[in-house]
């Protein structure tokens, strides 16, 4: 698997901001999981929350306006952050 770690990807629904930490096993089953961090304030979770979700799910494909994306996640432009500034 290419390097996913630290890309910026956004929530195709909610358009939350997220950042991958990485890929890690789960301890029993060594299925591979997306460790994962909201780039977000949450009043359940606090300040940039961590996750995690089963890779297979993480980079699910979905059809969404049209175009084909992940089912949760979205890679972020590279410009993204000088649209925002």
């Amino acid at each position: 698997m290419k390097n996913t770690a630290n890309k910026k990807y956004q929530h195709y629904k909610t358009g939350q901001l997220y950042e991958m930490i990485g890929i890690a096993y789960h301890s029993e089953t060594k299925e591979e999981m997306v460790v994962y961090r909201g780039l977000y304030d949450c009043d359940k979770f606090g300040k940039n929350p961590y996750f995690v979700r089963p890779k297979e799910m993480f980079f699910e494909e979905i059809l969404c306006d049209s175009h084909i994306n992940s089912h949760f996640f979205i890679e972020m432009y590279k410009n993204f952050y000088s649209r925002i500034s």
